[in-house]
């Protein structure tokens, strides 16, 4: 059956119609779902709690999957696909492979989200709630998580190895790599006060507690009894060494006693810029938990992909391949259906994805591009208010200025003065000594 008019009509009213219901909602919003799934926060806090009260550790797991999320081009669920043919995910990279956990309890989540509202809970919000959630199940704070995120159709181990702090950088590098995405000094810090609980690999802080000289020494021997000099690269101990099972500001305490486990970690409090943070945190929790609580919902706005970016997963670890013009197409015409034959299906399911990838990058570089204005306009205003506070200063040392060259003259008034002075004692020294002279010579003749 040869094309049609409908065939034209059809790809333009569907694609119409799914991009008009697509952007319905370009931002993010605590109740988004409050219509389309009333109980999607209530399925995943019943599922985190259940699965931190089995082992604690899967609070720290789950926090740190949305912060690995959404550290390489922004809260998008990128971390959760599984390699294809056509790209290498997260899941790969170094500070990944091997590392992540808990993708089991987002799997178990997502399952009983689809049974309940088909096709409307995204993954990436999933990960964000989840975090949340773990946290408080910890004893931590809460916060609120906007919603309405959209999942990536694409990963990229390549960001991941570049964009995730390691856990052997100095201060500067960890300043740096927050900085990069928009992060203060001060929200690095506090962002590292989630090493509060979670436990770390053998291999990741032998060097420092073999080879670093800011340690406790105590601590270092404990430490030692579980991580060889020479093996048990994978041998894990607790960040937090104290109170582990819970989410406190013990992390800076033991920052201070200098019994941080990681490289890293030690670093915010070695004598830098970060000291004083790191104090006033070892001795006010409520001042960590409202800073915390501030910069997670920071993370949580990293790049969403939103409106009619992405896409909504069914499966977690995939993303789907959905054609509304076709079948638009289909219920317009069954015969144009029937004309397409597997191989023009296949190919174009692939022209899709290409599409679909090539708008992600697009709409991720158009979010760049904003998050860089942001930056430069911030920087610019800052660099403005430095020039009018120099232009104070420069009218102060103007000022200061002005009154040294009155002083000035007036310094010349009076050594003028001086000079005078000096002059009229020089004249009367020498009138002085010629009537001394005088009166000698009167006494002399006198005297013959």
């Amino acid at each position: 059956m040869a094309f049609n008019s409908h065939y034209y009509y059809a790809i333009f009213f569907f694609s119409v119609l799914f991009y008009v219901f697509s952007i319905a909602s370009s931002q993010l919003s605590s109740d988004f779902y409050g219509t389309s799934c009333p109980k999607a926060l209530s399925t995943i806090k019943s599922a985190v709690a259940s699965a931190v009260a089995k082992e604690h550790r899967m609070g720290a797991s789950l926090l740190r999957l949305h912060f690995h999320d959404c550290f390489v081009n922004g809260c998008d669920a990128s971390v959760l696909l599984d390699d294809t043919s056509s790209f290498t995910g997260e899941k790969s990279a170094g500070a990944n492979v091997n590392s992540l956990r808990g993708f089991d309890v987002i799997d178990d989540i997502k399952t009983q989200l689809e049974t309940a509202c088909p096709g409307t809970v995204s993954c990436a919000d999933i990960l964000a709630v989840a975090a949340r959630d773990s946290v408080v199940a910890l004893g931590g704070p809460a916060w609120t998580v906007g919603l309405g995120r959209r999942d990536s159709i694409t990963a990229s181990k390549d960001a991941a190895t570049k964009d995730i702090p390691s856990p052997l950088m100095d201060l500067s590098g960890l300043i740096s790599a927050f900085s990069n995405k928009g992060f203060t000094t001060q929200e690095m810090v506090v962002l590292s006060g989630a090493h509060t609980t979670g436990q770390a690999k053998c291999q990741f802080f032998r060097d420092r507690i073999y080879n670093e000289s800011s340690i406790n020494s105590d601590f270092a021997t404990s430490v030692k009894s579980n991580c060889p000099s020479t093996d048990g690269d994978s041998n894990l101990s607790p960040l937090d060494v104290t109170t582990n099972v819970l989410f406190d500001n013990a992390y800076f305490k033991n920052l201070v006693n200098k019994k941080g486990l990681l490289h890293s970690d030690q670093q915010l409090f070695s004598g830098g810029s970060t000291d004083s943070q790191v104090t006033t945190y070892s001795t006010s929790s409520s001042t960590f938990y409202a800073d915390f609580a501030s910069a997670m919902v920071k993370m949580g706005n990293l790049s969403p992909l939103t409106g009619n970016s992405g896409q909504i997963r069914t499966n977690c670890h995939k993303f789907s391949v959905f054609v509304p013009f076709l079948i638009g197409l289909a219920l317009v015409d069954d015969g144009i259906a029937n004309d397409i034959d597997d191989q023009h299906g296949e190919e174009s399911v692939t022209k899709i994805e290409a599409l679909q990838h090539k708008r992600d990058r697009l709409v991720r570089k158009n979010t760049e591009r904003k998050e860089k204005i942001k930056r430069l306009t911030t920087e610019l205003e800052g660099l403005r208010s430095n020039g009018a506070e120099m232009r104070k200063k420069i009218d102060v040392l103007r000022r200061e200025v002005a009154q040294l060259h009155e002083a000035t003259k007036v310094m010349k008034v009076i050594a003028s003065q001086a000079m005078d002075l000096e002059a009229e004692v020089a004249r009367l020294q020498h009138d002085t000594l010629m009537k001394m002279s005088a009166i000698y010579q009167v006494r002399y003749l006198k005297g013959r």
